[in-house]
């Protein structure tokens, strides 16, 4: 009876394992837009990083909130990545190590669906507030990166290219984490926060699994125009104005926000749901179990 018990026991920790990594890993909608283009570097971004769409790492992953926050574009051309993070932070400290001072820390792979990172393709890249490089977790060398940082009145501007020895065409997806690293007690020998975009749970350096997408185009997309309501028509003598039950079928924007964030919300508690209901039948099988064994006993 003790060994059934203990399978029993397995298989439930491994069932809550399992939706716990699915309620926490990275949600698939978090895909970003790389425009294909070759910027220069220089103390003010170049001017084609304008139409490039911009995404914001402002999910705190680690730490307290210190309201850091950052805003990233990303571009690429036949073998380089190009990042632009512009960084909310008004003050600088730099402990030993360098992701407990204020840093950017990009995550990737080489592929959007790479279950581990693969040592000299794939892993992370840190860049300090000053522009210098420092290994991140499973660190691409720094011979691969060209970075520099300029100071800003709200912070500071990270620009950085890397090389992974592949060739890119579009249509390629690629995983990605761009992570903000806050030291905002000039004493602190560790980091107070650090900020994501896809990653809230703070496992990105180590599973790329918490990794969003990055997709590489030719261009950015169009811009969906905000949709606006339909004046409704003039009255006239034959078609008299409904002015109790006035009709508008138009959908306004919050609406289509607020539907998208309840589907979310509603993965989230199904998910849940499902991992409490498999853990209640396991239980309830074991306590059977256990009665046939006490009877068989007697």
């Amino acid at each position: 009876m003790k060994k059934t018990l203990s399978i029993f026991l397995v298989i439930s920790i491994i069932f809550a394992g399992i939706f716990s990594v699915n309620i926490y890993a990275a949600d698939p909608d978090y895909t970003a837009i790389a425009v294909k283009g070759t910027p220069v570097f220089g103390e003010t971004p170049d001017a084609i990083w304008e139409n490039v769409p911009e995404y914001y790492s402002d999910v705190l992953k680690d730490g307290y909130d210190t309201e850091s926050s950052a805003v990233f574009k990303v571009m690429w051309d036949d073998s380089k990545l190009y990042f632009l993070v512009d960084v909310t932070d008004e003050t600088y400290n730099f402990p030993a190590v360098g992701w407990d001072g204020d840093a950017v820390e990009i995550f990737l792979t080489s592929t959007a669906d790479t279950l581990e990172y693969t040592e000299g393709v794939d892993g992370g890249i840190g860049i300090l507030a000053t522009g210098e490089y420092f290994e991140a977790a499973n660190a691409i060398s720094e011979e691969k990166i060209v970075s520099m940082a300029v100071q800003t009145e709200k912070g500071y501007i990270v620009q950085c290219s890397v090389d992974l020895g592949i060739s890119f065409k579009s249509g390629d997806e690629l995983g990605l984490e761009v992570q903000i690293d806050d030291c905002a007690e000039e004493e602190s020998p560790s980091r107070s926060g650090a900020y994501g975009w896809a990653d809230g749970s703070n496992q990105a350096w180590q599973n790329p699994d918490f990794l969003g997408v990055l997709q590489l185009a030719d261009k950015a997309p169009e811009k969906t125009p905000t949709p606006t309501k339909t004046p409704a028509p003039t009255p006239t003598s034959a078609s008299p104005a409904n002015t109790a039950n006035p009709t508008d079928f138009s959908t306004p924007s919050s609406t289509v926000s607020g539907e998208n964030e309840n589907t979310e919300n509603s993965n989230t508690v199904l998910y849940v749901a499902l991992g409490i209901l498999a853990v209640a039948i396991i239980a309830g099988a074991a306590i059977l179990i256990i009665k046939k064994s006490g009877k068989k006993i007697k």
